[in-house]
């Protein structure tokens, strides 16, 4: 009576114990489809993220105006930590959840961003705001000079 082969069996098919050359050859073909899935996962993730996150930073800088005021550097500040907060939140979950544990990635990402959009946000507008007075030859001081 003939003894049945045993099988060497993974999440993908079972074959023959000795058929170490096509299991290779499947190893390679199954990286190849995974590092694929992962690649379009992270593509979706940035759009959605970017896309999502961007038009909430608008809609937030404009609906600040209202309790803020007009201290763009604190509306934007305001507008680009939260943003940021989201497509932190949407980015990472998107690509690499089930992937590996990301919860250390949502929060290390979220606090660098966070950290950086509180500092750098207010800085460049202040700055670019008043670049732009240079450049139009406006005071906003005196309040609106292009009615000449």
């Amino acid at each position: 009576m003939e003894t049945p082969r045993k099988k060497r069996c993974n999440a993908i098919s079972c074959r023959p114990a000795n058929s170490r050359a096509n299991t290779k050859e499947t190893n390679r073909n199954v990286n190849v489809k995974i590092k694929i899935a992962v690649v379009a996962r992270i593509w979706l993730a940035g759009i959605v993220a970017y896309g999502v996150s961007q038009m909430l930073n608008v809609y937030l800088f404009d609906r600040l105006k209202n309790t803020v005021g007009k201290d763009v550097a604190l509306r934007g500040a305001i507008a680009a930590v939260l943003s940021q907060i989201i497509d932190t939140l949407l980015f990472v979950t998107i690509a690499f959840y089930g992937v590996f544990p990301i919860t250390e990635l949502l929060f290390g990402q979220m606090l660098a961003k966070v950290v950086l959009s509180m500092i750098m946000v207010p800085l460049l507008i202040t700055f670019f705001v008043s670049y732009g007075h240079k450049l139009d030859g406006t005071d906003p001081k005196v309040g609106n000079t292009h009615d000449h």
